[in-house]
């Protein structure tokens, strides 16, 4: 018995604190209505836990907070509409024929700096009947246990060049930075 108490506990703190979470990451812009947003949960979970066994209606009322921020948060709409950095600018877009792809919005910036460059967005066709190999990175920083995903070189010809290699990696908003 001990141990399935250990359980609901256990259970509760999660799903508050996933809510207290979900609240300071896309919560309120006032930073003392998150707060109190915050505080409810943590509040709520803490006087669910300290009773031995509460009643079902009791168990509803102290999961109420978290479940009314679950579904706020599966009702918020996935959007890309953001002020992107401009080599994140267009995602790419691939259209397979076959074996023909072709893929729209591959980047090709002429870069002379970090900050001075010439966007240049291309449409490029390939012939995957022709492929040799992808090779395949994995960029840590920081954190193993975080990783930037690369796919490179697009083995199409003999030769390697780098001209022919897209890069596929995750697109950022202005605002976002990569940490550790």
């Amino acid at each position: 018995m001990r141990f399935l108490r250990f359980l609901f506990a256990a259970a509760v703190v999660l799903f508050h604190g996933w809510a207290a979470m979900a609240i300071s990451i896309d919560g309120p812009d006032s930073v003392w209505l998150g707060r109190a947003l915050i505080a409810s949960q943590l509040v709520a979970g803490f006087l669910l836990c300290r009773f031995r066994w509460p009643k079902p209606g009791a168990v509803v009322a102290g999961l109420m907070p978290a479940l009314v921020v679950l579904a706020w948060w599966l009702s918020i709409p996935a959007s890309n509409d953001r002020a992107w950095l401009d080599e994140s600018e267009f995602p790419a877009q691939a259209k397979i024929e076959g074996d023909m792809v072709t893929i729209r919005n591959v980047r090709n910036f002429d870069y002379r700096s970090n900050e001075d460059y010439t966007t240049r967005w291309e449409t490029r066709t390939y012939d995957l009947s022709k492929l040799r190999g992808i090779d395949f990175y994995m960029s840590t920083w920081g954190s193993p246990l975080i990783a930037h995903t690369i796919a490179r070189r697009w083995c199409m010809n003999r030769r390697v060049d780098s001209v022919n290699h897209p890069d596929l990696d995750c697109p950022m908003a202005e605002w976002a930075t990569f940490s550790a």
